[in-house]
């Protein structure tokens, strides 16, 4: 009785998970079975001679299939609000840039050096950490 109550109160948990790994399975086999063979027959037969070459493709396309399959994954599961909505926090070093060469996001003296956040809305400074260079 306890075991049924409390599937019930995590079944939308659940089944959200299960979307995530069964979209996440499918895009990831799908990449390997349809899209790798192609791709590695073709580099084989134009580098004969390069091995190097033909695992690097290899590693790459799976590399590319790994990260593809998450955000697919995430919004099959409903949770893609999240991913859009989310924040890209970049460390650049900026340099102090002629007042005509900056963008409106990034004229201000409190950028040089700072973290700057990418997102949804645009750029903006985050915790400057002082004058640049």
């Amino acid at each position: 009785m306890a075991l049924e109550a409390l599937v019930e109160q995590y079944r939308s948990l659940l089944v959200s998970v299960g979307l995530f790994v069964v979209a996440y399975l499918a895009v990831y086999a799908a990449g390997r079975v349809l899209f790798m063979p192609p791709v590695v027959r073709i580099v084989h037969r134009r580098n004969e001679n390069n091995p190097t070459l033909e695992n690097a493709v290899d590693l790459y396309t799976r590399v590319f299939f790994v990260v593809l399959a998450f955000p697919v994954a995430v919004t099959a599961a409903g949770l893609g609000r999240y991913l859009s909505g989310s924040a890209i926090v970049v460390a650049v070093p900026w340099r102090s840039v002629s007042p005509a060469r900056t963008s409106s996001a990034t004229s201000s003296a409190a950028c040089s050096s700072s973290l700057i956040a990418i997102s949804t809305s645009g750029t903006s400074c985050a915790g400057t950490t002082g004058a640049g260079p």
